[in-house]
């Protein structure tokens, strides 16, 4: 496809000839042909031979290859519709049609491909309307409970088609009224309405009209000004639409559009007009339903849903963003070096120009005459923090739109996503609120207030959850779909599929579940944390009276349960279908409540504060009070409640008063609730759906072929240092083996490691205890306050325990975050000691998934640095001074900051200063300031972050030479780099620390100086891979918004920096079995 600009001709017209006419219809053809969804829908297409629209013609030459139409001229905020020629899209046509538009026009975007996405994204609409496609099976496909109910009208309405030539009026007088706040519907007139039933799908006996009994045909006012009659001849309608060339086997009806008068609203009026019309596509034989009914329009989307009509597509309206008061969301305007991308919410984290008071240690604000320099450097210099760590979230959610993703991989980008905002809001947000809420909170670096903090937190994630749900339903459910993999709610299963799920309800679901009720005798029930639960309306057929009751999903049971045929024994992963397990649960629910009348049910989730509080100075035994305070935060207070959409206000005005939210605490959202359910779908047999296995292998120098026996790790270490790159280089067959060996070899002494987060049936655990089972000294410096495996953790320290091994938590107020391990080993020269500092975890399973550096050496300067550092955090030496580590909290910060300043100098000097930072994220003020005077300096500054980033880079006189770049893929990158260009000698440290207040202040870490010249090169080859401008990234610019950046100047995919990785360790492997 060209990626040059085309130079167009745009002619507006407000009536088309029919040459201009037939040429837009060709090029409306060609757009569906291509995305599979309509390009232009029917009331504009049947504005074509009219004369109230604007038409906006692009011509290249006397070629048409864009169109677009305002449906109305005096309105700035018309609806409208754009479409642009295949083969000239990413051309600018689209951007020269959008230039022509009122600033506050409302677009369709009827497709929900790369092609419109990208658009959206690029040209930076804001989506403010969405329109439901529903379903609903009918006759036969129907069967069971999905059968038709019978329509019953209230007393003194009866139905009766609609008699062309006398009731045009009454019904033009109700439909303006019914709909006066509808852009669209609400302003039809005569005219319309005649073209509409001028198409060759028209039928007077579909189009029903429910009027008083007794009022004759015609009977409204000739001139169809009746909208504020007081006496409606026409109570309401519904028109039913069939397409002349259905096929019988397939025949799909429409609910073309059903009103109610004002004045009839309110006795359920709409539910039985409805049925009328369903009726009347039964009886046509049509074996499917279809309509559109508007995302705010929530009353109707209940009544739909109750008639067992199911979401198939969503649709969108958007508009030309506008700033918000607030400044914090702005549609990005991504780009791939051309504006070409999938399309996104975006966020900015700039914070507010307001001076900021210095902060020290910890992140407190201080004042001290080291940090007067300061003051020479601008206000607003640090992004947001919270918002960057969200914006990281919408990078991982962009991976889920890329339509060059294996599809179970966008799939698994959902589920993360949707885990990353639960640990967000356990954590970032239930914090904030309880420092607000104990008056503790103080104004964040970037110059926000908490509370205006809060609310941009809150608009934000409300923005990115809808972007969440919009991406699941438009783009990946229905490719899904088209792969053979179908989630489908309950009402879509046929009678023969149903079975097997009865029988599975009946002998799994049905003993696990508790429901409980409200009333004087049974007070509302505590909701725990990220439950999945069931907000369930009841009436007492014989009283009448309403009751609530909640039944919670257990979550010992499948998130999606697949569906067969009774009696298959073999699952086809290629025709694989999935029903939620809550869907099932409300299938059944007349059996939890026997003699009762379900009326309605929803699904709901809570969100708590699950951070943890342990004070640590006046707990006797930290394990003890740890364990106490796993207790107490199943009861933290709610921090967010996600709600099913169509929720009804009584319920959640319920829900809101028992658990004490606020409105910014609530999130309407499509269900399914909590799509972490999405993860089960890895588990499918699907190849050519997920990324190509890559096989991780033994470092060439621990064996330069591989083979099922190990080699010898000490032999190998002794000969030389060894730098490892999991998951390329296997973790089993290098630190895990290491370790292994330790334990089993009779002339090792002792082993001393930390832990911090590791699996609970790891082999390291069982090493370690194999060794103090063998008589072996063994320190485990255990970090029971890694977040959210507390529980893992205290489980296998006292294992541990048990087993003699010596168990250690630390030092207190500190948490242990360093990543090492020592070996004590009796040799023929002497004790030798072995050491592993790396940037990961001690974790098999995660070392697979995460990108990871380790030394493994026997240098006898790190092997004494790990020996003080080992006894300064088992016993007291408050004293310890290292040669070849950085330790957190005392001279990581420091140690960093003396790097830059020595890279100022050198450049000053020589002019040959570079400075270039990989690592997790960066907030701390102090090193953020030392970079800026890097750039200020001369320096190149680049840094490759992951997650947050408060640093601003590309600001002219502060970071014009600072590049921020993040990169996101099937591995986590995890590792951290520091690297100082030393005048041709690069300095390179790695290590476990992050430039975060925690890091730096309250957490033990360390960090390794790499001496060796082939070491240092091989992580220099890493940084210039990672950074090279030939790779995908997603990059930072100054006012705080990223960009992706995954395609060339000619439309060519970039190169994949982890698959680069994986090719350099495979040709570092094929040398070394030359060798």
């Amino acid at each position: 496809m060209p990626s040059d600009h085309l130079p167009v001709a745009i002619v507006v017209e407000s009536t088309l000839t029919a040459a201009q006419r037939d040429a837009v219809l060709a090029l409306v053809d060609a757009a569906e042909s291509v995305d599979g969804a309509s390009a232009l829908s029917e009331a504009f297409r049947l504005a074509l031979s009219g004369s109230t629209a604007q038409h906006l013609l692009a011509y290249a030459g006397d070629l048409l290859v864009g169109y677009a139409q305002r449906a109305d001229v005096s309105a700035d905020d018309s609806a409208a519709e754009l479409v642009v020629h295949p083969d000239h899209r990413r051309r600018g046509v689209g951007a020269a049609l959008l230039g022509r538009l009122p600033g506050a026009v409302h677009l369709w975007a009827h497709s929900s491909g790369s092609a419109t996405t990208g658009f959206i994204a690029a040209s930076g609409l804001q989506v403010v309307r969405r329109l439901f496609v529903l379903r609903r099976p009918l006759g036969a496909e129907a069967g069971g409970d999905a059968a038709l109910p019978a329509p019953r009208l209230p007393a003194g309405l009866v139905a009766r088609p609609f008699v062309v030539g006398q009731d045009e009026p009454g019904w033009l007088a109700t439909n303006a009224a019914a709909f006066a706040d509808h852009p669209e519907q609400g302003r039809v007139t005569l005219t319309d309405l005649q073209a509409r039933m001028g198409q060759d799908w028209f039928d007077p006996e579909g189009f029903l009209l429910v009027v008083p009994h007794g009022a004759p045909a015609g009977a409204a006012a000739a001139d169809g000004e009746a909208a504020l009659a007081p006496a409606p001849t026409v109570a309401a309608f519904h028109w039913t639409k069939i397409e002349p060339d259905s096929a019988s086997a397939t025949r799909a009806g429409e609910v073309y559009v059903v009103g109610v008068h004002p004045a009839y609203q309110g006795h359920g009026l709409g539910r039985e007009v409805t049925l009328l019309g369903l009726a009347h596509l039964e009886r046509q034989g049509c074996q499917e339903a279809i309509l559109y009914v508007d995302g705010s329009n929530e009353a109707a989307l209940r009544t739909y849903r109750r008639l067992g009509f199911q979401v198939a597509r969503v649709e969108t309206m958007v508009t030309p963003a506008k700033a918000s008061p607030s400044e914090t969301i702005s549609v990005m305007t991504t780009a791939d070096t051309r504006p070409e991308t999938e399309g996104h919410v975006a966020l900015t984290s700039a914070g507010v120009e307001r001076r900021t008071p210095p902060r020290g240690a910890g992140g407190r604000f201080v004042r001290s005459a080291a940090s007067q320099a300061d003051d020479n450097m601008p206000a607003g210099r640090y992004l947001e923090r919270e918002i960057s760590w969200l914006q990281f979230n919408e990078r991982v959610l962009q991976l889920a739109m890329d339509e060059n993703i294996p599809l179970l991989e966008r799939a698994k980008f959902l589920a993360i996503f949707s885990n990353n905002l639960d640990e967000f809001f356990m954590v970032r947000v239930a914090g904030l609120k309880r420092r607000i809420a104990t008056g503790l909170a103080v104004r964040s670096a970037a110059g926000l207030e908490p509370r205006e903090l809060l609310d941009r937190i809150s608009h934000a994630a409300q923005d990115l959850m809808r972007m969440h749900s919009w991406v699941f339903w438009d783009q990946v459910r229905p490719a899904l779909s088209d792969a053979g993999i179908t989630i489908v709610p309950w009402a879509e299963l046929s009678e023969i599929e149903r079975m097997p799920l009865h029988g599975l309800f009946r002998e799994k679901v049905f003993p696990v579940l508790t429901p409980l009720a409200v009333d004087p005798a049974h007070p509302f029930p505590y909701i725990s944390g990220l439950s999945l639960n069931l907000a369930v309306v009841l009436v007492n057929p014989k009283t009448g009276t309403e009751h609530f009751a909640r039944v919670k999903v257990p979550p010992s049971l499948p998130r999606l349960l697949r569906v067969m045929d009774e009696g298959t024994e073999h699952h086809d992963d290629h025709n694989a279908r999935f029903v939620p397990v809550e869907d099932v649960i409300a299938a059944h629910l007349d059996q939890l409540f026997t003699g009762m009348e379900v009326r309605e049910h929803y699904t709901f989730r809570v969100t708590r504060n699950e951070d943890l509080e342990v004070e640590e100075d006046d707990a006797e035994n930290l394990l003890t009070a740890l364990e106490k305070e796993l207790t107490r935060r199943r009861f933290g207070p709610p921090v967010r409640l996600e709600v099913d959409e169509l929720i009804d206000d009584r319920v959640l005005d319920l829900l809101t008063r028992e658990l004490q939210v606020t409105a910014d605490e609530i999130y309407k959202l499509p269900t399914p609730l909590d799509l972490r359910g999405l993860f089960v779908l890895g588990d499918l047999d699907r190849s050519d759906l997920k990324d190509e296995p890559w096989m991780a292998m033994t470092h060439p120098d621990l064996a330069p072929t591989e083979r099922s026996q190990q080699g010898d790790i000490f032999a190998a270490v002794r000969a030389k240092d060894i730098l490892l790159h999991h998951p390329y280089d296997s973790f089993s067959t290098s630190v895990q083996a290491f370790i292994e060996q330790a334990a089993s070899d009779p002339r090792v002494l002792a082993i001393k490691q930390t832990l911090y987060r590791t699996s609970g049936d790891s082999p390291i655990i069982d090493a370690l205890i194999d060794a103090a089972t063998a008589g072996k000294q063994v320190l485990a410096v255990v970090e029971i306050k890694a977040r959210f495996d507390e529980v893992n953790n205290i489980s296998w320290a006292r294992k541990l325990e048990h087993a003699g091994v010596h168990v250690v938590y630390g030092i207190v107020g500190l948490k242990t975050h360093a990543k090492l391990c020592l070996v004590v080993r009796q040799e023929a020269e002497g004790l030798v000691r072995y050491c592993h500092i790396g940037t990961g975890n001690y974790n098999p399973k995660t070392a697979r998934l995460y990108e990871d550096l380790g030394v493994l050496t026997c240098d006898p300067q790190v092997g004494e640095d790990l020996s003080r550092l080992f006894n300064q955090l088992s016993g007291i030496a408050p004293r310890s001074r290292f040669r070849r580590l950085l330790v957190a909290p005392r001279t990581v910060r420091s140690g960093l900051i003396e790097m830059i300043d020595a890279e100022i100098a050198r450049h000053a000097e020589h002019g040959d200063g570079r400075i270039r930072l990989k690592m997790n994220s960066i907030v701390d003020e102090a090193l953020i300031d030392s970079l800026y005077r890097a750039s200020q300096a001369g320096v190149p500054v680049d840094v490759w972050v992951r997650g947050i980033c408060a640093v601003r880079p590309g600001v002219p006189g502060l970071s014009d030479n600072v590049r921020v770049r993040s990169t996101l893929g099937r591995y986590l990158e995890h590792s951290r780099i520091f690297w100082f260009g030393g005048g041709g000698t690069p300095q390179v440290f790695i290590g476990s620390a992050d430039m975060m207040h925690r890091n730096l202040d309250r957490r033990v870490e360390a960090l390794l100086h790499v001496v060796d010249p082939a070491q240092v090169a091989q992580l220099t080859q890493i940084l210039d891979m990672g950074l090279a401008p030939s790779t995908t990234r997603f990059e930072l610019g100054p006012e705080g918004t990223w960009t992706r950046v995954h395609r060339d100047e000619s439309g060519e995919p970039l190169e994949d920096v982890q698959e680069l990785m994986w090719e350099y360790r495979t040709k570092q492997r094929r040398k070394a079995r030359r060798r």
